[in-house]
């Protein structure tokens, strides 16, 4: 991990601005429910319910702000309770969550992207999905809601805008919080080989971070499914091994310094990844890899593969795990890849987050596969 000096300058030059602005604003949010400046956020999995439920519950005194991925959208911008938090086992962690003074923040997941372009273009849709939010922060008796919307196309840029600055407006009148889950940001010279003026001209983003800075009460970045997003660090690395990263602990310290030009930093939140990936690795002719991915796979998964073949994984340049191992099919041999995340990759990210001051790091996610160790690096 290399440092970013101007940024740590930065941080300690206006580190007493910082703590004046906040106090000068506290008196106009003093009514939403408190946030620490350093939270631990834990995102559960409905799909997994009680393993995911019991091993939340078995670490609650370590997690701050509880986010079950609740609610989905379909294609027609209806909410769908996914979860039903008043059913077991959920019901079970949401009255544990409350009796130990948990934020409870659910996810509302959308992945459509088609979907997101028609349903935020219009306003009156616009309003149905934050007021059936509402509907549901209220049944539920819980905090706020976390909006997930993934995969968004330039085109949505205007109108997710729109959409977040109503929610921010419409959930703070109700004393709620809004948490904002975005994709992450590089500089444009690690994201592509070469940068051109004509690049520059074309390159448009999917979220307006400094638009939408104000309306979020905490910013989560999805730092994690690095894969080849940084030319830069795929040049350098891939010449001293397999380079397949979950999230490389250098890109991650990317996209955290770039959110730091827009966001406040206490508002910033470093997603993590408990899980990895699955490739099989393809010589091509001319002495180049190619990486056919084959699946996700999380913590446990990987750790029982690799003790099965008694292969020990190794420590590689992005600072996860990682090991290969062949399979002859057919008389054939092929060579796969296990590259994952596990306790030490996690802490290296926990170190980042207190490193620059931001406001903590949510886990994606908790289901009962993950590294048990992570609880001890936290």
């Amino acid at each position: 991990m290399k440092i970013n000096k101007i940024i740590i300058n930065i941080i300690l030059a206006t580190s007493i601005l910082s703590s004046f602005a906040a106090t000068k604003k506290q008196a106009s949010v003093s009514t939403l429910p408190k946030i620490k400046d350093y939270t631990v956020s834990a995102w559960i999995p409905y799909w997994k319910g009680d393993q995911a439920v019991e091993e939340a519950i078995k670490h609650i005194d370590k997690i701050d702000i509880v986010s079950p991925f609740a609610y989905e959208v379909n294609e027609t911008g209806v909410l769908q309770d996914k979860l039903k938090m008043d059913s077991e086992p959920f019901s079970k962690l949401l009255k544990v969550a409350k009796e130990k003074k948990k934020l409870i923040i659910p996810t509302i997941l959308w992945t459509d992207q088609k979907a997101m372009e028609t349903t935020l273009a219009d306003p009156e849709l616009r309003a149905v999905i934050i007021s059936d939010a509402l509907k549901e922060i209220q049944k539920y008796k819980v905090d706020g809601i976390d909006i997930d919307f993934e995969g968004k196309s330039a085109e949505t840029r205007v109108d997710f805008t729109a959409f977040i600055k109503e929610a921010g407006k419409a959930l703070h009148k109700q004393k709620k919080l809004l948490i904002c889950t975005l994709e992450s940001r590089i500089p444009i010279e690690s994201r592509y080989a070469t940068v051109t003026p004509e690049l520059l001209k074309k390159i448009e983003y999917s979220n307006d971070f400094k638009a939408i800075a104000s309306s979020c009460d905490q910013v989560r970045f999805m730092a994690y499914d690095q894969m080849n997003s940084d030319q830069t660090l795929v040049s350098q690395k891939s010449k001293v091994g397999f380079y397949k990263p979950v999230a490389d602990i250098d890109w991650v310290e990317k996209v955290i310094t770039m959110a730091m030009w827009d966001f406040k930093w206490k508002k910033i939140v470093i997603g993590v990844p408990t899980y990895g990936n699955k490739y099989e690795v393809i010589a091509n002719i001319d002495g180049s890899i190619k990486y056919k991915f084959i699946g996700s796979m999380n913590w446990y998964f990987a750790d029982q593969k690799a003790k099965e073949l008694n292969i020990k994984p190794e420590r590689n340049s992005a600072g996860e795990l990682s090991y290969t191992y062949t399979e002859s099919k057919n008389g054939i041999n092929h060579k796969y890849l296990i590259w994952y995340s596990d306790a030490n990759a996690i802490s290296d990210k926990v170190n980042i987050a207190k490193l620059y001051k931001v406001g903590g790091v949510a886990i994606f996610k908790v289901d009962g596969n993950n590294d048990p160790e992570i609880w001890k690096k936290l």
